[in-house]
C-alpha cells in the first residue's frame, strides 16, 4: 500500500475497509473519519463512541473499496 494512494483515498467520498498486516480491519464509513498525520506516516481514525486509533502506513496490507480491491 502506497502513501500515494491512500491520499487519493482520503480526497475521494467512498467508504473503504484497511486490513493491517496484524490482522486488524478498520471499516472507514468515509474518508472525513480519518486524516494523515503531519509526518506522512500515520493515520488517525475517528472510530465508534469517540474512539481514537493510530496506525503506521507501513503496517498497512490492503484496502478494499466500493469499486475496487487493492493491494
Amino acid at each position: 500500500m502506497t502513501l500515494e494512494k491512500i491520499k487519493d483515498l482520503l480526497h475521494g467520498s467512498e467508504r473503504f475497509v484497511l486490513h493491517m498486516v496484524s490482522g486488524r480491519v478498520f471499516d472507514i464509513p468515509h474518508p472525513d473519519f480519518v486524516a494523515l498525520s503531519r509526518s506522512e506516516t500515520y493515520l488517525i481514525i475517528s472510530g465508534e463512541r469517540d474512539r481514537v486509533e493510530c496506525v503506521r502506513i507501513n503496517q498497512i496490507e490492503s484496502v478494499d473499496t466500493a469499486a475496487t480491491n487493492d493491494d
